[in-house]
């Protein structure tokens, strides 16, 4: 009587190298798209469109009003004068002036607020020039974005800033 062999599997050490052949390339992807690096440039660019969004929330108030909110004790009053301190975090200003005066919607105001309330490290911070020109900055998190960043604008913690005016 013929004995019958099964020929058509694959053996034990044919698909441990077929898996880790395969778990190789899942690795050398992960490296390659760097999951928490892409984390980070996500959180910088919505800092950055926020902090664009906040400095023409400002350039618009300052159009229509002749002064910045931190001017007046209510939006649209400038009265009080005054200047923005350097560095002060979007969260210390009055930025419900500009919610009150239609000037930044709600959603941009919740992003700001959740920005700096839970990420304290990408805090968007205002400042006036002498010349009255408005300065938004950001500190990235991300090292695309802090390569990018200004060396000249560099806080007093040692954090470099990308700024927007």
């Amino acid at each position: 009587m013929k004995r019958l062999t099964n020929n058509k599997g694959f053996t034990l050490i044919e698909l441990l190298v077929v898996i880790t052949l395969i778990a190789i390339l899942a690795v050398a992807v992960l490296a390659a798209i760097n999951p928490v690096e892409q984390r980070r440039k996500a959180q910088d660019t919505g800092a950055r469109t926020a902090s664009a969004d906040l400095a023409g929330a400002l350039d618009r108030y300052y159009a229509t009003y002749g002064c910045y909110p931190w001017s007046g004790t209510q939006a649209g009053d400038c009265t009080a004068g005054g200047t923005a301190p350097s560095g002060t975090l979007a969260k210390n200003l009055p930025i419900d002036y500009l919610k009150d005066t239609g000037e930044i919607r709600q959603n941009l105001l919740d992003r700001l607020t959740n920005a700096i309330d839970t990420d304290p490290v990408s805090s968007v911070a205002v400042s006036e020039t002498a010349d009255e020109l408005i300065v938004v900055c950001f500190a990235p998190v991300s090292n695309t974005y802090q390569a990018q960043a200004d060396s000249d604008s560099t806080g007093a913690t040692g954090t470099t800033y990308i700024c927007i005016d």
